[in-house]
C-alpha cells in the first residue's frame, strides 16, 4: 500500500512538474475575443480600454465608435455599458466614467456608469457655450475620481475638468487666447497633461502641476517664422505686405469689379488683372493667380534653430497615476516644414516618455518607417516601461510596442517571431491599451482564419496578449544555442549580449528574412503602396510565405486552418 501511495505521489509530482515546466514555457499569449452573439452579417470586435490590472477590458462589438462591453479572457462578452462617446475608463472594483448618450440637453454628456445599458449619472454643467457638444471627456484617473476634456468659449476649446468629491465642473483657460484642451489627470488630481493651439495651429503639449499650466518642453511661447512688422505668420499670406489671391479685383456676376479692370467680361477671378497693394510693390500688375513677387516678409525667427526643434514636445497624452511620467506625441519638429534643411522626419515621427526628472526619452519609429508617417502612442504602464500604439494613418497602421527592455518593436512581427504562426494570417491594426504592469496589452486587427467570420476577406477583431513571458534564441549559431522563455523585464539583458527576441526556430527556417521582405511591402500613408497589395492582408500570398504550412494545407478551408493552428506560443 505504502509503495502504490509512493508511486502515485511521484507520478502526481512528475505531472506537476511538467505542468509547471509547461507553464513556464508558454511565453507570450495570443487571444482573441470573437463576436457577440448574433453580430450580424458584418460580425466585428474592438478593444480600446482595460481596467488596470488586465483583467477586464471595454471591447466594442462594431469595427468604429465606442459602444462599451464587458470582456473577460474567463467568461467571455459580459455587461453591456451602451454607448459611450468615449473610451470608457474602467477601475478594478468595477466602476466605469465615460460618456453617454442620454442627457437632457441632447448632447453626449461625461458621467459615471450606473449598471444598467445606457444610464448614467451625469456630471454637473461646467458653463461656457454649446458647439456640438457642450463638454466632453476625453481622459480620466485610474480611480475615476476625476473626469477631465474640453469644453468651449465662444466656439473656442477649453480645458474641461470635473472633481468627484466636490461634484464641481469647470472650464479652465487657455495660452496666447488659443484652444487647448485636457488629455489625462493623476489620481490625486494635482496633475493634468494635454495641448494647447500654437506654431500655426500645431497642438503643442502642456501640462498643469498644482495649478501652473505651461508648456511641457519648457521652450515659452514660440513662433517659427515672423513678419517684418513682428507679427508672427504662418505663411507669407499672413504679413500685410502681401495681397490676397485676388490682388485687388474680384470677377462678379460675369464681370470684373472695382479695379483697373472693372467691367470687363470674365468668367474666373484669374481674368481680373489688377495690382499690388499695400506694400513694396504697391502698384506692380499681378494677376489672382500669384502673390506679388519679390516680397520676402515672412522670416525665420532667429530664435529658432536645432536645438529648439530638437526639444519641442507634442501634445501630451498620457500620465502615469501618480504623475511620474507622461506620454506625448512628437519628440520635436514642428510645424511640419519638410523644406527646412534641419528637418529630421525621425522627430516627427517619435513619440516621447517624460521621466521623473524632467528628461525626455525619445520613442522611435519602429523599423520600416516610412518619412511622413509618425507613430501614435496611445497608452502607458504605471511603471513607464511599455507603450502601446499604432504606426501610421487611418487604414495603413499597424500596432506598435514599445518597452524600456526591447525598444520599439513592430508588434506582430513581434508575435510571429515569438511562434505564434497564426499571425502570418492577421493584419494587426492597433495596440490601444497597456496594463498597470505593463504585462497585458490589447488592440484590434483583421483576421483571415475566423471561422465564425463569413467573409472571406477578414472580419475586424480584438485581441488580448500576455507579454509577461517571451521567447529568445539564446546564443543563436553557437552548439549551445536554444530558445529560453524568460521575464519580459529580463529581454534587454539577453539582448544585450547578442539573443535573438524570437524562437530558434523562427530564426533558422528563414523567418526573419521573410518579415523583412513584407515590412518593405507593407502599405502606408507614405508608401505608395496600397492596402489590397499587402502580403500580411492577402491570405492567398501569406499562404504562400508562412513558414510552417505545406501548399496544400494553405489551400485546406479556413475553419480547418484554424483548427489545426493553436493560439498560444509554444
Amino acid at each position: 500500500m505504502r509503495k502504490n501511495l509512493l508511486t502515485l505521489g511521484v507520478v502526481a509530482m512528475a505531472i506537476l512538474l511538467a505542468s509547471s515546466a509547461q507553464a513556464a514555457n508558454r511565453g507570450v499569449e495570443f487571444t482573441p475575443i470573437g463576436f457577440i452573439e448574433d453580430p450580424g452579417p458584418w460580425p466585428a470586435s474592438t478593444i480600446f480600454s482595460m481596467n488596470p490590472a488586465g483583467t477586464v477590458f471595454m471591447a466594442n462589438p462594431a469595427a468604429w465608435g465606442n459602444y462599451c462591453v464587458m470582456y473577460t479572457l474567463e467568461d467571455g462578452w459580459g455587461t453591456q455599458v451602451g454607448n459611450s462617446g468615449s473610451v470608457c475608463t474602467l477601475t478594478n472594483d468595477g466602476q466605469i466614467a465615460g460618456q453617454g448618450y442620454g442627457h437632457p440637453s441632447g448632447d453626449s454628456w461625461p458621467g459615471y456608469w450606473l449598471g444598467e445599458i445606457d444610464s448614467w449619472d451625469w456630471v454637473p454643467d461646467a458653463g461656457g457655450d454649446d458647439c456640438g457638444t457642450k463638454q466632453s471627456k476625453h481622459g480620466a484617473s485610474d480611480n475615476i475620481e476625476y473626469i477631465v476634456g474640453l469644453g468651449w468659449e465662444g466656439c473656442n476649446g477649453r480645458r474641461f475638468f470635473y472633481e468627484r468629491s466636490t461634484d464641481t465642473a469647470s472650464i479652465l483657460p487657455c495660452m496666447d487666447e488659443e484652444s487647448c484642451r485636457i488629455n489625462d489627470v493623476t489620481n490625486d488630481g494635482t496633475k493634468t497633461v494635454g495641448w494647447n493651439y500654437a506654431l500655426c495651429g500645431a497642438w503643442r503639449g502642456t501640462d498643469d502641476i498644482d495649478g501652473n499650466y505651461d508648456w511641457i518642453d519648457g521652450l515659452g511661447t514660440l513662433q517659427r517664422k515672423y513678419c517684418e512688422t513682428g507679427e508672427a505668420c504662418c505663411g507669407n499670406t499672413d504679413c500685410p505686405t502681401f495681397v490676397d489671391a485676388y490682388c485687388d479685383e474680384q470677377c462678379i456676376d460675369g464681370f470684373c469689379g472695382p479695379g483697373p479692370n472693372e467691367g470687363m467680361e470674365c468668367t474666373s477671378n484669374w481674368q481680373c488683372d489688377g495690382y499690388c497693394v499695400n506694400g513694396p510693390n504697391h502698384g506692380q500688375e499681378c494677376t489672382s493667380s500669384y502673390y506679388c513677387p519679390d516680397v520676402d516678409v515672412c522670416l525665420d525667427n532667429p530664435e529658432w534653430d536645432e536645438m529648439v526643434m530638437e526639444n519641442y514636445k507634442g501634445e501630451g497624452y498620457r500620465t502615469t497615476p501618480d504623475g511620474a511620467y507622461t506620454l506625448g506625441y512628437e519628440f520635436g519638429q514642428s510645424p511640419y516644414d519638410w523644406s527646412d534643411p534641419l528637418y529630421d522626419w525621425t522627430l516627427f515621427a517619435s513619440a516621447y516618455r517624460e521621466n521623473p526628472d524632467g528628461s525626455f526619452t525619445q520613442i522611435p519609429p519602429p523599423p520600416g518607417g516610412f518619412e511622413g508617417d509618425s507613430w501614435t502612442p496611445l497608452n502607458i504602464s504605471d511603471n513607464g516601461d511599455v507603450v502601446v500604439g499604432r504606426y501610421g494613418w487611418w487604414i495603413y497602421s499597424y500596432p506598435t510596442l514599445w518597452t524600456e527592455y526591447t525598444g520599439t518593436l513592430d508588434f506582430q512581427y513581434f508575435l510571429i517571431a515569438q511562434g505564434l504562426d497564426e499571425l502570418w494570417f492577421w493584419y494587426l491594426s492597433s495596440l490601444n491599451a497597456v496594463s498597470a504592469d505593463g504585462h497585458i496589452v490589447a488592440g484590434y486587427g483583421d483576421s483571415t482564419i475566423n471561422p465564425d467570420c463569413p467573409n472571406e476577406w477578414g472580419c475586424t477583431e480584438g485581441f488580448v496578449v500576455d507579454i509577461s513571458k517571451v521567447k529568445v534564441c539564446h546564443k543563436p549559431g553557437d552548439h549551445n544555442e536554444r530558445t529560453l522563455t524568460i521575464a519580459l523585464e529580463s529581454a534587454g539583458d539577453h539582448l544585450g549580449h547578442g539573443d535573438f527576441l524570437g524562437t530558434c526556430e523562427f530564426m533558422n527556417s528563414g523567418g526573419n528574412s521573410r518579415m523583412a521582405e513584407l515590412r518593405g511591402e507593407r502599405p502606408t500613408a507614405q508608401s505608395g503602396k496600397s492596402a489590397d497589395h499587402n502580403p500580411m492582408f492577402s491570405s492567398q500570398e501569406s499562404n504562400q510565405m508562412q513558414p510552417r504550412f505545406t501548399p496544400a494545407q494553405a489551400d485546406e478551408p479556413r475553419q480547418e486552418r484554424n483548427r489545426q493552428m493553436t493560439r498560444t506560443g509554444r
